[in-house]
């Protein structure tokens, strides 16, 4: 990480069960991620641990800073005491936003219920804003608009002013990036698919293995922002190019019980037909009824009449 600056970092966590002294706990897999100075986003680093501690988000943010993370100018994340006094620790100088989506669960859970759609759609106006000034304004407006019938909102939205819209000090263009951890989301959603088929992982080890093998999967498709002003886009290296080739249609299947690997031939019309490796060339029986329904035209052209060249014959 020390060959370029990251202004901007995402903290979030998300939940797995996790078998610890013979007992199923609920463990975070706690996820950074930045966007560099050219707008490149990549992820910076997981663990697990006790997400609720201090001391756990100190020892991760202090890892990261070790291993070169510099230039941090904003930092998202919701609002957990631990982190929040961890960030202001590990980054001085820094600015804190708070995640936009977890403050509205937090106000709406002190309104009540029939009015909660009002209260939101009042809280949303102030992200509607087109300037840092209009920003900062609006809050206290609507803070005002909500304090005879909803005094609890009013005290939160007036207590969160400037951490809520921090993001509005920073080139408009990023507002709808950098105002929530929403990001990052989709990185939890997929660890949290992974991990659901396991169901429960036998130690916290194997929950930072599987947590970082689809991070690093993930850090293939990732997308390119806007860059910060000043900067210049990076030329794509040798390594963006493999990583692009490894996002290509397989050019191979496993068979059954993931022993041997069964090519995907391109056939005349564009579709991968299997063309399966017997030692003796004859198509096994559920292929055979395949064949007899496609005709022996169609069977020529699939690839699969012939066995190992999938190749058109007509």
């Amino acid at each position: 990480m020390e060959h370029i600056a990251f202004p901007y970092v995402f903290l979030d966590a998300t939940y797995c069960k996790v078998r610890i002294n013979q007992r199923v706990v609920s463990q975070a897999a706690v996820i950074a991620t930045g966007v560099s100075a050219d707008g490149r986003r990549e992820v910076l680093g997981c663990a697990t641990g006790d997400s609720e501690t201090e001391a756990f988000w100190a020892e991760f943010l202090r890892d990261l800073r070790d291993r070169g993370l510099d230039g941090v100018q904003l930092v998202m994340s919701d609002a957990r005491r631990g982190l929040v006094n961890a960030i202001g620790t590990a980054f001085q100088g820094a600015s804190w936003q708070r995640c936009r989506v977890h403050f509205m669960r937090n106000v709406l859970a002190k309104a009540s219920k029939g009015n909660d759609e009002m209260v939101a759609a009042t809280i949303r106006t102030i992200l509607a804003q087109p300037g840092r000034k209009e920003v900062r304004a609006q809050v206290d407006l609507v803070a005002n608009m909500l304090a005879s019938q909803f005094p609890a909102v009013a005290e939160v939205l007036l207590e969160a002013k400037a951490d809520l819209t921090s993001f509005a000090d920073f080139p408009h263009a990023h507002w709808h990036k950098i105002w929530s951890t929403n990001p990052i989301e989709r990185l939890n959603r997929e660890v949290k698919r992974r991990t659901d088929v396991v169901g429960i992982l036998p130690n916290p080890a194997a929950l930072l293995r599987l947590s970082s093998c689809v991070l690093i999967e993930a850090q293939s498709s990732t997308r390119r922002v806007t860059p910060l002003p000043g900067t210049r886009p990076r030329a794509a290296t040798a390594g963006s190019r493999r990583a692009c080739r490894g996002l290509r249609r397989p050019s191979y299947r496993l068979c059954p019980g993931g022993r041997r690997r069964v090519p995907l031939r391109p056939s005349r019309h564009g579709v991968f037909a299997l063309a399966l490796p017997t030692s003796t060339g004859r198509v096994p029986s559920a292929m055979s009824a395949r064949l007899r329904r496609l005709g022996p035209a169609q069977q020529r052209c699939t690839g699969a009449g012939s066995i190992g060249s999938g190749r058109c014959r007509r």
